[in-house]
C-alpha cells in the first residue's frame, strides 16, 4: 500500500486507493489554506498520472510484442 500525502494539519489529501474519501471539511481547509487552482491542479496530477501509468504500461507491450513479430521474421 503505498503511504498517502499528508497536508500540514495532518490528514490525508489524497491516496491512490480506491474507496478513501476526503471529507468536506478537509477539501474546505485544502481550498482556504492553499487556494482552489493549487487543490484542483493538485488533484488533477494525480488522477492522471495514474492513467498515464496504464498507458506506459500499454505502450510497453506494444513495444514488446513488436518486437517479438520482427525477431520471428
Amino acid at each position: 500500500m503505498e503511504k498517502p500525502l499528508v497536508g500540514s494539519s495532518g490528514f490525508s489529501l489524497f491516496t491512490r486507493n480506491k474507496g478513501e474519501v476526503i471529507k468536506i471539511e478537509q477539501w474546505l481547509n485544502l481550498i482556504r489554506n492553499f487556494g482552489f487552482p493549487i487543490v484542483v491542479t493538485f488533484y488533477l496530477l494525480l488522477r492522471f498520472e495514474k492513467k498515464i501509468d496504464h498507458l506506459t504500461e500499454a505502450i510497453n507491450k506494444i513495444a514488446t510484442s513488436i518486437e517479438k513479430e520482427q525477431d520471428k521474421q
